[in-house]
């Protein structure tokens, strides 16, 4: 159900060789895409991702037949300056808007809309720039 729609997304990421090689990973090597939280003392460039809502607020219809959920990413630099951090975004964007994901017991993939990016945030005791993202993704199942 909404693991598929979230796994379908990774997939998509992941699967993309420009994006893994910006993080530093390659498709064999996907471990800079990470669910909720990363691994202590990972070495960043790195993305975080997880489901935020299940469901909207105000969403009528069968509960069995469609899957309209929300997904945060989080975008994680330690360069210089916030430039690595923007180059993943539009990489991500590139990526994700307007989507086509397969999904494993859904024939038709809605959209997947990006939301909205958030306002770039410089950790200054890390000295890490992080970019949240949001991505809206509705699905009918079979």
């Amino acid at each position: 159900m909404v693991n598929a729609i979230v796994k379908a997304m990774y997939d998509k990421l992941k699967g993309n060789a420009t994006l893994m090689t910006k993080l530093g990973g390659t498709a064999a090597n996907y471990y800079k895409i990470y669910h909720v939280i990363a691994p202590q003392n990972v070495a960043l460039p790195y993305i975080t991702y997880g489901l935020l809502t299940d469901i909207p607020i105000a969403t009528f219809g069968a509960l069995d037949d469609m899957e309209d959920i929300t997904v945060y990413l989080n975008i994680f630099s330690d360069s210089g300056s916030a430039k690595v951090a923007g180059e993943i975004l539009d990489l991500v964007k590139a990526v994700l808007d307007d989507a086509d994901l397969t999904i494993t017991g859904y024939g038709n993939d809605m959209y997947c809309m990006r939301e909205f990016v958030g306002t770039t945030v410089f950790d200054m005791e890390a000295r890490v720039w992080q970019i949240p993202m949001r991505y809206r993704i509705l699905a009918e199942k079979d």
